[in-house]
């Protein structure tokens, strides 16, 4: 189990904040991108009043439910990413649907594939600059035109390249070095035939165009800024639901998370709220056993300015993840 986040320092948790959140694309280059809009009112299935993607899609449950911990380093944008690729492998793919993996980790239980945040914050150059922050979308724009192994976390024995920021550090170290190679030479894939690749990458903005875009095609990275009251809420209220603080809030820096569904609840004044539900990569230790609830439709803090995500390129991988070193 990894340290606490609050157990960090401020300086250190500062630095975990690394989405780039440069203008309404959420990408260093500007890439040519696709913006992904809904007609008539949307997908069917986004008039539900609850939605969750692993209830949805029940077969990859472990996958989607799999919390992942970045530890400290500001690689938010990359772990998010490979969340988000994992989920839809399997969604669209069928990839670890046949895996026997015993990988354990953060998370809760096995997930069938693990996409290496290593090789994305590593190895993506056009992305950002590792440890020190990156971009959403471009991201996934390296899946598709790159391609990602798969890897599991710390000392986890799986997949392809693992990530390698010990969970138990208290302050940052550096970005670790990229490699082109698997972490065990016996690795039954070489690293080019376990790549996994998209063919397709898009922003999506607004609640309806996410909403009809989770509930089709699976979860999506997005970014937004994190103010104190954030951070001392989620200390407070694990299972509550964020809805900002007062106008002097103080700004922390920019996060990027996995957004699987959404639903309807009381907050903590008693008052129903329409809220986004989300995976963070903080750990289990952290909010609602690594997830928390987030104020829906009113583009807080900017979480529905744009979000990323990618189609997966299917394949002959299907059933292959996370195999034991």
């Amino acid at each position: 189990m990894g340290v606490d986040y609050y157990d960090r320092s401020e300086e250190t948790r500062r630095h975990m904040l690394g989405a780039r959140l440069d203008g309404n694309t959420h990408s260093r280059l500007g890439v040519d991108h696709f913006e992904v809009e809904y007609e008539f009112g949307g997908a069917a299935c986004a008039s539900a009043t609850s939605f969750d993607a692993a209830t949805k899609w029940p077969q990859c449950a472990n996958t989607i439910n799999y919390i992942k911990d970045q530890a400290a380093c500001g690689s938010c944008w990359a772990v998010a990413a490979s969340s988000t690729i994992a989920d839809r492998e399997c969604i669209t793919c069928g990839a670890g649907l046949n895996s026997s993996s015993n990988h354990q980790g953060p998370g809760e239980g096995a997930p069938g594939i693990d996409i290496s945040a290593e090789q994305i914050m590593s190895c993506c150059s056009t992305c950002g600059d590792g440890c020190q922050g990156g971009y959403p979308l471009d991201a996934m724009a390296y899946y598709c035109n790159t391609g990602v192994v798969t890897g599991g976390w710390f000392k986890s024995g799986c997949g392809c390249q693992s990530y390698e920021v010990d969970p138990t550090s208290r302050t940052e170290g550096p970005t670790p070095a990229c490699k082109s190679t698997c972490d065990d030479p016996n690795y039954p894939d070489s690293f080019a035939n376990d790549k996994h690749m998209g063919s397709r990458y898009y922003a999506v903005k607004g609640e309806a165009n996410m909403k009809s875009e989770i509930c089709t095609n699976g979860p999506i990275e997005c970014g937004f800024t994190v103010k104190q009251s954030f951070e001392t809420f989620f200390r407070e209220h694990p299972t509550g639901i964020y809805c900002g603080g007062g106008w002097f809030d103080r700004t922390l820096g920019g996060h990027a998370i996995t957004v699987r569904g959404w639903g309807v609840g009381a907050d903590s004044k008693g008052s129903q709220q329409n809220y986004w539900l989300i995976n963070n990569s903080w750990n289990t230790t952290w909010g609602d056993s690594g997830k928390f609830r987030y104020c829906r439709g009113k583009d807080l803090d900017g979480m529905e300015a744009s979000c990323a995500a990618a189609t997966p390129k299917c394949n002959n991988k299907n059933g292959k993840a996370n195999k034991l070193m």
